[in-house]
């Protein structure tokens, strides 16, 4: 609902990527990740941080399982 709003709302972004990385649809959270990567936000904002970390691990094909995730 909160991206029909607000389609870059960046808290939605990240929280339905980390969704889209618990049912293991790995592309379309990364879509998510990206998003909100291209948002301009400070490098410091938490969110940015943890679309990055998941980003990069998801491209390099790295567990995921210490950020809290199950396989």
């Amino acid at each position: 609902m909160a991206l029909k709003l607000k389609e870059n709302e960046v808290t939605a972004l990240a929280n339905r990527g980390e969704c889209q990385l618990r049912l293991g649809h790995g592309d379309a959270a990364l879509k998510d990740f990206e998003q909100v990567l291209k948002l301009g936000l400070p490098e410091n904002n938490n969110w940015v941080k943890r679309c990055r970390l998941l980003s990069q691990k998801i491209s390099a094909g790295e567990s995921i399982v210490g950020a809290g995730f199950k396989p």
